[in-house]
């Protein structure tokens, strides 16, 4: 169990039919284990999709890298 950041404790689950979960601003709700999975679940997709976001924008900034790259050889072999 987390008590802080880097900080843990051993412990035991007694109730494990209903979770705690945090929805903000320091608010938890309770949720049954159907419900908790869902919620997992979403955010595994959402991060799934976020994480090809990214890679679709470090592609883009790569090939933006690369051009401009070749603008500045271009540049400095004209100078020469």
């Amino acid at each position: 169990m987390p008590l802080n950041q880097g900080i843990y404790a051993k412990a035991e689950l007694k109730n494990n039919k209903d979770f705690l979960v945090n929805v903000g601003s320091n608010v938890s709700v309770k949720k049954n284990i159907e419900d908790t999975k869902k919620l997992i679940s979403n955010q595994i997709e959402e991060i799934k999709k976020l994480q090809e976001q990214m890679v679709l924008n470090l592609q883009k900034l790569t090939s933006q890298a690369s051009l401009i790259e070749k603008e500045i050889n271009e540049l400095s072999k004209n100078k020469d």
